[in-house]
C-alpha cells in the first residue's frame, strides 16, 4: 500500500507546533516570544501569524497535541473483540501514549496552570476527555451485557481508569512520583479489569 501523503499545509503546521514545542521547552511559556518560535520553526514571522493568530492560539495547538492518542482509540472502538480484550487494548494504548507525552515534561506544570486558566483550553480538554468516558463507557456496558463483566456502574468505572491515568500522569510530571509512571498506570487498570471481571 502507498502510503499517503501528507497535506503540505498539515505538515507546516505540525512543524510549528513541534518548533514551539521546543522553544517553550526551553525558555517557558511566559518567556518564550513569538519571534523565538519563529527563529526556532524557520518559518517567516508572516508565516507564522497566518497559521496561529497569537501564541494563546499556538499554546492551544501544543496542549492539542496531548489527546493525539486519541486518534489510536478508534480501532480499539471499531474493533469486534470481546469486550476484555478491547480494555486491554487501551490499557496499552494509553500506556504507551504516556511515553510520547515525556517531551512535553519540561513544560507540563505550565501547560496546566495555563488550561486552569483559559476557558478554550477548559472546552478542548473537556471535549477529548468525553470521547475516552465514551469509548469506555461503551466497552464496559457491553462487557456486561456480554456477561464478561459484572454489574458495575460504567460511568463511575470509566471516570476511575480516567483518574488513575491523568492523575499518576500528572504526580509524575510534577516530580511527586519516582517510578515507572507507564508500569504505575498499566497496573492500576489492571487491577480494575480483575475487579470487575465475571470469575470464569
Amino acid at each position: 500500500m502507498v502510503p499517503k501523503e501528507v497535506n503540505p499545509k498539515t505538515k507546516r503546521r505540525g512543524q510549528i507546533i513541534e518548533a514551539a514545542l521546543k522553544a517553550f521547552s526551553r525558555h517557558g511559556l511566559k518567556e518564550t516570544s513569538m519571534d523565538q518560535i519563529v527563529q526556532e520553526s524557520g518559518v517567516s514571522k508572516g508565516l507564522l501569524y497566518w497559521y496561529f493568530k497569537s501564541k494563546d492560539e499556538l499554546i492551544q495547538a501544543v496542549f492539542k497535541s496531548f489527546f493525539e492518542g486519541a486518534i489510536g482509540m478508534t480501532g480499539i472502538a471499531e474493533s469486534s473483540a470481546s469486550a476484555i480484550e478491547r480494555l486491554i487494548r487501551f490499557r496499552n494504548v494509553a500506556v504507551s501514549e504516556i511515553a510520547r507525552v515525556f517531551r512535553f515534561r519540561p513544560i507540563i506544570q505550565e501547560l496546566y496552570v495555563f488550561a486552569f486558566r483559559n476557558k478554550a483550553i477548559k472546552k478542548l480538554a473537556k471535549k477529548e476527555f468525553d470521547i475516552y468516558l465514551d469509548l469506555l463507557k461503551n466497552i464496559l456496558q457491553d462487557g456486561i451485557n456480554r456477561g464478561e463483566f459484572r454489574n458495575v456502574d460504567p460511568a463511575d468505572v470509566s471516570n476511575t481508569i480516567i483518574a488513575i491515568i491523568e492523575g499518576t500522569s500528572l504526580l509524575f510530571f510534577m516530580g511527586a512520583m519516582d517510578a515507572d509512571v507507564g508500569e504505575q498506570i498499566g497496573n492500576g487498570i489492571s487491577l480494575i479489569i480483575e475487579a470487575i471481571k465475571v470469575p470464569e
